[in-house]
């Protein structure tokens, strides 16, 4: 898939699935020729890398890196890869798969109105840090939105964990820190890029204000990074209160049972020893009353147990 779009001097190019479809790498190829894109940055662009990356050539600032994928959006095992080439007057991306924080970036492209009016007033190449942080931040904006969703859940966890349900939240609550987890783990990732990124985007724009543009994104990771960390630390102290019921509601079956096996126990003994096959008769053996005798002493025995389990205060 290949997009363009225009607007205020600037170009944008957005291309999908550039690593598995020919035709878009083909495409990006004659684009790369026309703008005169270095050869690494080209492979860079349309290959897999599996890791971020950042680098800057002489007229072309590039970065890749991953997005995590909280609720099983992407492939199994597979995260989104986001790729930007930075040029004077346009910017070329690439995703693997459809991305809310790209389309909701588009949405506002191509909406006049959504842009600050110094920024769109901006002169070239000063105009692209605008255009490329704004396009930062609708994809921090979309983490954001699901760390939210994140949030819901854990509200739900909570509700649940009160209502006999501890069980069940254990696996939940096991998953739900995986996806977090692998969220922190890539946004750990993204920081180091974003330092080495700073420092080599100072060598491409020569101006201060430019500068600070872009030094605004750690604010938007930090953001990010910050609500994940909050999350995570809701999540293990419910985790915690979570496994203190469940713990309570397990020593409380594990007294009941053994409970029930004291009191059984006596009666359990009695009716072995009597039904032993013996030459002897037991007891009341063969009394034409054994049966209603058996059961008298054996509630007598069972009243004696219980008695004691009353007095010694095990229940």
């Amino acid at each position: 898939m290949y997009e363009k779009f225009h607007r205020e001097g600037i170009d944008w190019y957005h291309f999908e699935s550039i690593t598995k479809n020919k035709d878009s790498k083909e495409k990006f190829l004659i684009l790369a020729e026309e703008k005169n894109i270095s050869r690494y940055i080209q492979k860079n662009f349309y290959s897999d890398l599996k890791r971020d990356r950042t680098s800057l050539s002489e007229r072309h600032l590039f970065i890749s890196f991953e997005l995590p994928d909280l609720f099983g959006k992407f492939e199994k095992y597979r995260k989104q890869e986001i790729k930007i080439i930075m040029g004077k007057d346009f910017l070329i991306t690439s995703s693997i798969y459809p991305d809310q924080g790209l389309k909701n970036f588009k949405n506002h492209f191509n909406n006049l109105e959504s842009f600050d009016s110094n920024k769109i007033n901006c002169v070239l190449p000063t105009c692209v840090v605008y255009y490329f942080v704004y396009l930062i931040e609708k994809i921090y904006e979309n983490l954001n939105s699901d760390l939210l969703k994140i949030r819901e859940e854990i509200e739900e966890i909570e509700e649940e964990i009160f209502t006999e349900k501890e069980f069940i939240m254990v696996k939940k609550i096991s998953l739900t820190n995986r996806r977090l987890l692998d969220f922190r783990k890539i946004l750990r990732a993204q920081k180091t890029t974003w330092h080495y990124f700073f420092e080599i985007s100072k060598n491409f724009f020569e101006k201060e204000s430019s500068h600070n543009a872009i030094d605004s994104i750690v604010l938007s990771h930090d953001i990010s990074y910050q609500n994940a960390e909050e999350l995570k630390e809701m999540l293990w102290e419910l985790r915690d209160t979570n496994n203190s019921l469940l713990s309570s509601k397990q020593a409380e079956a594990s007294k009941t049972f053994t409970l029930i096996a004291f009191l059984t126990l006596p009666i359990t003994l009695f009716i072995s020893i009597i039904s032993l096959p013996t030459n002897q008769s037991h007891l009341f053996l063969g009394h034409k009353n054994d049966f209603t005798l058996t059961i008298i002493i054996s509630l007598l025995l069972f009243s004696l147990t219980l008695y004691i389990s009353r007095r010694k205060k095990w229940w």
